[in-house]
Parts: C-alpha cells; sequence; structure tokens
C-alpha cells in the first residue's frame, strides 16, 4: 500500500464541511437516480466508501429501511457521527486497510474516492470481494481527460489547464 496524504487533511472544519455539502448539492442528485436505477430498496446491505457529510449514506439508510444496513467507511467521520440511523454503523477508517468481510453488500457505493487512492486498481479488486453476488459496484468518478476551461482570461485559461494536467498525472496508474 502506498502511503500518501490525503489533499483535504488538515482543513479548517467549516470550510471542510462546506466543500462536502457543495459536493452534495452538486452531484447528489445524479447519484440518488443511478442508485434508483440499481434498485437499492428494503433489507438491502450496503457500504458507502468516503461518506463525507452523510448525504448519500442517510439517503441509503432511508432506502433500505430497518431490515437493511449501511456501513459507512471514511478516514475523517467528524461530520458523519451526528446522523447515524439505528441500520447504520460508522467505520473510521482508510478503505484500503479495513476489514469488512467477504461477500456481504448488495451494493458498494463511492463518489471521487478513487481519485485520492494511486493504487486504486487493487482498491476496486479489493471492492469486488465485498459484494454478493449480484451486487453492485457504483462508483462515480471524475474524467480529468475531458476537462476543459473555455471562458476566462489567458492567466485563467493557463492555470486551469496545469491543475488539469497535474490531476490527470497523479491519477494515472
Amino acid at each position: 500500500m502506498t502511503d500518501h496524504h490525503y489533499v483535504f487533511d488538515g482543513t479548517k472544519e467549516q470550510a471542510e464541511l462546506d466543500r462536502l455539502r457543495l459536493l452534495e448539492s452538486s452531484f447528489d442528485p445524479k447519484a440518488r437516480q443511478r442508485l434508483e436505477n440499481v434498485g437499492v430498496s428494503d433489507g438491502w446491505h450496503c457500504l458507502e466508501v468516503g461518506a463525507g457529510a452523510g448525504s448519500i449514506m442517510n439517503w441509503i439508510s432511508e432506502k433500505v429501511g430497518s431490515t437493511g444496513t449501511v456501513v459507512a467507511v471514511d478516514t475523517d467521520t467528524r461530520f458523519l457521527l451526528s446522523s447515524v440511523s439505528s441500520n447504520t454503523v460508522i467505520v473510521k477508517g482508510d478503505i484500503r486497510t479495513v476489514d469488512l468481510g467477504r461477500s456481504r453488500f448488495d451494493l458498494v457505493h463511492g463518489r471521487y474516492i478513487l481519485l485520492h487512492i494511486p493504487e486504486f486498481a487493487s482498491v476496486l479488486e479489493k471492492m469486488l470481494l465485498l459484494f454478493k453476488p449480484g451486487g453492485w459496484l457504483v462508483f462515480e468518478e471524475p474524467d480529468f481527460s475531458a476537462a476543459r476551461c473555455l471562458v476566462g482570461s489567458e492567466d485563467a485559461l493557463l492555470a486551469f489547464d496545469r491543475v488539469t494536467s497535474a490531476v490527470e498525472t497523479i491519477t494515472k496508474p
């Protein structure tokens, strides 16, 4: 396992919560739609990887009801602990090292997780062992190869291109 520093470690609490809430407001509607299409429903056992501020964790918890479960894994659980339902278990840990058993989940979901993990392929292999036969692996990850800045000053366009290039460099295997 490659040891690496998560880019948002050390972010001030309110700034980090604001960042996570912005991601939720931007991406939750489509995430919920994808998960609805997968069929998440009563009695499912689900894993939420990198639960962030907990919006999808809480939504899944409602969908699976009292007969289902949600396990949420994150290295930073400070925004999750106040909103835990009785069918939800919070695990503070790194998905690369935490032991969650095998063939346990109907759904494994994560968003913007793999881009932070250099050895993402081995993490995906591990996650494939976590879900039951017929289960679903739903990961939402950005595709920076299509990112283009179309409007702005020349300096802004160059800065955008440098950031995109840096992200592409760190996310290549």
